[in-house]
């Protein structure tokens, strides 16, 4: 996903979405993988349809209650939630926040309206 944010080359996104596929096939509960599948297809032009919302408000509770706030935030952008997405990241500790910064969702964050 990365080299397509730099490049803009659609192969990058497809290679992308094959291997987190591949991926999430073995490790059915990775989230991560999930999230990443997700922005690549927000990235291509796709909305997300009702099941995959779903998916991203259970996701989210799971997130909740692990405690896990880098996956809140994620689950918000993905669901384009800017503003709400904003305070997650603002609770966030600096050195989560720096983490986040290098990572694709983070962009496509700054690029919500």
């Amino acid at each position: 996903i990365d080299f397509y944010d730099k490049t803009l080359d659609e192969n990058y996104l497809e290679l992308a979405l094959d291997l987190n596929q591949r991926y999430l096939a073995k490790f059915p509960e990775d989230d991560i993988a999930k999230v990443n599948i997700y922005l690549i297809k927000l990235k291509q032009g796709h909305e997300l349809s009702e099941d995959e919302q779903t998916d991203l408000y259970d996701m989210q509770e799971r997130a909740e209650i692990n405690k896990e706030q880098t996956i809140c935030f994620a689950c918000e952008v993905l669901l384009k939630n800017k503003t709400k997405a904003k305070r997650i990241f603002a609770t966030l500790p600096d050195e989560e926040k720096a983490e986040i910064m290098e990572f694709p969702i983070y962009r496509f964050y700054q690029d919500l309206e």
